[in-house]
């Protein structure tokens, strides 16, 4: 289900973007772009419970935007999170065509750190991620006409996934795998008229 959630954020994106530079004259935007999405839940020696989800979207545009959160209680029962996101044009993300694989190199996100002990703070996590297809791969369809005319089609595809969360030097997910992950790929037509 998160998969069809996925696209349809990408969608929304992809619209917007298309409807804000457009609107003004007949138009016709096209593009691609694809995307990942892991969630890790687990228990271990350093955590009660632990739940962390990446999605990363590359725009038509050709930037790149990445989004971390992160819920857990540690050995103690104090309760931490953090969440961030950032928006580069650098290169970090890449997807096999077949979608047999997909990769985030590391960068670094800036966000908000909350503990029960500690309260709120601003802090620095370093991630990176890798996706390996599983499964068949399946294929979408959007299409929006109401004054506009808009269509994506995209294929999506299972994964799983192995990621690093390293947070001001302290390690939260060291090279965890899970199979609640997928990736995905697009292309998008828009026309507006006046």
């Amino acid at each position: 289900m998160k998969k069809v959630y996925t696209l349809a954020a990408c969608i929304v994106v992809l619209f917007l973007m298309a409807a804000s530079a457009s609107a003004a004259s007949d138009s016709k935007t096209s593009g691609s772009g694809a995307s990942g999405s892991a969630t890790w839940q687990f228990t271990n020696d350093d955590v009660q419970s632990m739940d962390t989800y990446i999605d990363v979207y590359e725009n038509i545009d050709g930037s790149t935007e990445i989004y971390l959160s992160c819920y857990y209680n540690d050995v103690n029962g104090v309760y931490h999170s953090f969440w961030g996101s950032m928006t580069t044009t650098d290169d970090v993300f890449t997807v096999n065509k077949k979608l047999a694989s997909a990769s985030l190199s590391e960068v670094s996100i800036d966000g908000q750190y909350y503990d029960d002990e500690t309260g709120y703070y601003s802090g620095t996590a370093t991630i990176a991620a890798d996706w390996a297809g599983v499964g068949d791969i399946t294929q979408v369809k959007y299409t929006v006409k109401d004054g506009t005319f808009y269509s994506v089609k995209g294929t999506t595809r299972d994964a799983t996934a192995t990621g690093s969360i390293v947070f001001e030097g302290t390690d939260i997910i060291g090279e965890e795998s899970t199979d609640n992950a997928n990736i995905e790929q697009y292309t998008s037509t828009t026309m507006i008229k006046k």
